[in-house]
């Protein structure tokens, strides 16, 4: 992405110093100008877009070991402490009906959302058998 900016950067320079020596006419000029700097502009901000990605999933697997590592004391271990659950679940809730309960956990799956994201983002339409097969559920 950065060789094509560079690569577009070359390219204006080279429509200017043609329309600096008359080989381009001002419309010819502005026409590629406008191009150009359309494209260029659309791939920074990809490339943004990319590196803002980037920094979230890092962060995602930084908080993914934090999580892996407080539970690795607990492996030995097959029992459900109180320890062990302040750990794991941030909310339970309980409903009226007594038959419902709801649990969220304070850790999620990062590489799943990640996957998913990326299947969503890439404009592939998908039925939840095809999600479960890419997740691998």
């Amino acid at each position: 992405m950065d060789e094509r900016i560079r690569e577009l950067d070359d390219k204006l320079l080279k429509a200017y110093m043609d329309y600096a020596e008359k080989i381009l006419d001002e419309e010819e000029y502005q026409y590629i100008k406008n191009k150009m700097s359309v494209e260029r502009a659309n791939l920074k901000e990809k490339r943004s877009e990319q590196e803002t990605k980037l920094k979230e999933m890092e962060l995602a697997i930084k908080r993914f070991h934090a999580m892996a590592d407080k539970l690795k004391k607990y492996t030995d271990s097959m029992e459900f402490s109180q320890e062990l659950v302040k750990e794991l679940i941030d909310e339970i809730w309980l409903y009226e009906d007594g038959q419902r309960v709801e649990i969220k956990f304070k850790c999620q799956d990062v590489f799943t959302d990640a996957v998913i994201d990326e299947f969503i983002e890439g404009g592939d339409v998908c039925d939840d058998s095809t999600l479960s097969e890419v997740v691998g559920g």
